[in-house]
């Protein structure tokens, strides 16, 4: 796994921490106002999923009343909530949808209203300032194995396996803690997977990935890291089912068609696997990889030329996988004298 895999295991905690800044992600704004129209400041404005698949997101207003939530890499739906002492608690009336990396949600002026006989009871100081500590918490300790994550890479870079080893339980044990008190958060999942993956526990680490992609399916990548956990347990079967679950949740990723094209073609399941990779080359006709498979099936079918076309396209692409490359180049050396 490399270092780019390993930026999206350690900023995936979203809903947390801050997300990362080349994805794209959605966003909520507005702006809260008391019943006399003037500006209410650190009102705590909390996104939250309604599933409780990830973390809530939490801000405050500022000065003017005004804030801005970014919503992570999902568009929703989101319940929002506003609390403020000495004011009734306020639910946003219905759910939001978020679009990612478009124009932000601009709920507008929201007004916050004194407590009445009717209204929900008023959050206490007390209870805010408890909730807005554990999520400090929360995050102190998720910065702490990431930290430890980070030190463990650096220690396996430099052949240092002991230290490594050592990191890498201890960030373990660390997400585990965290685990233990928010056991519905699909992002702490996900990273339990990549360290468990990082110190090839795969059958663990393949149950993890699984747990995070169930609890929030539009983590696409989830459902391909778990099926490689799986294959690296020698669970082929089960790896094809994850996947297969995934492209049912996510239908237009051509990413994970071509990782279940590659699966079935590993076990020469030739059909199903050319179903999967030429749906691939619809969504995407930019990528390279769904043209090697189809030309390593067709050599394997006798078909000569169409290979031929396909890997001869497929090097024109300008794929970046060495040795699917040079098993393309060799196939194609010992194919064009018979074209002739």
């Amino acid at each position: 796994m490399n270092r780019a895999a390993l930026a999206v295991g350690l900023t995936a905690l979203l809903g947390l921490f801050a997300v990362n800044a080349s994805a794209q992600h959605g966003s909520i704004m507005g702006k809260v106002l008391d019943q006399d129209g003037k500006p209410v400041e650190d009102a705590v404005v909390q996104v939250s999923s309604p599933t409780g698949a990830t973390a809530p997101l939490t801000g405050k207003t500022n000065g003017k009343g005004e804030f801005g939530i970014a919503t992570s890499q999902t568009p929703g739906p989101w319940d929002l909530t506003i609390l403020k002492p000495g004011f009734a608690a306020y639910k946003h009336s219905e759910q939001i949808r978020a679009t990612l990396g478009g124009v932000p949600v601009n709920l507008g002026t929201i007004k916050l209203m004194p407590p009445t006989a009717g209204s929900k009871r008023v959050v206490t100081q007390e209870e805010l300032a408890k909730m807005q500590a554990e999520n400090k918490a929360l995050q102190a300790q998720f910065k702490q194995a990431v930290q430890l994550t980070e030190e463990a890479e650096t220690a396996s870079a430099a052949g240092d396996s002991a230290t490594a080893s050592a990191k890498y339980d201890q960030a373990l044990t660390t997400y585990n803690e965290m685990l233990a008190k928010n056991p519905d958060i699909a992002e702490l999942h996900h990273n339990i997977g990549y360290v468990l993956g990082r110190t090839k526990k795969w059958a663990e680490s393949a149950e993890a990935y699984a747990k995070a992609a169930k609890m929030k399916p539009d983590m696409a990548g989830d459902y391909a890291s778990a099926a490689v956990g799986y294959a690296n347990s020698n669970q082929r079967d089960k790896a094809i089912e994850i996947l297969n679950e995934g492209v049912k949740e996510n239908p237009t990723n051509a990413r994970l068609l071509v990782s279940l094209g590659e699966f079935y073609y590993n076990g020469a399941q030739y059909t199903e696997a050319t179903v999967a990779l030429k749906k691939a080359q619809e969504l995407d006709p930019t990528s390279a990889d769904p043209l090697y498979f189809l030309g390593m099936i067709a050599v394997s079918q006798g078909r000569t030329q169409e290979c031929i076309a396909l890997l001869e396209k497929y090097l024109s692409l300008g794929p970046t996988n060495t040795n699917s490359v040079q098993a393309a180049k060799g196939v194609l050396s010992a194919l064009k004298p018979a074209k002739k």
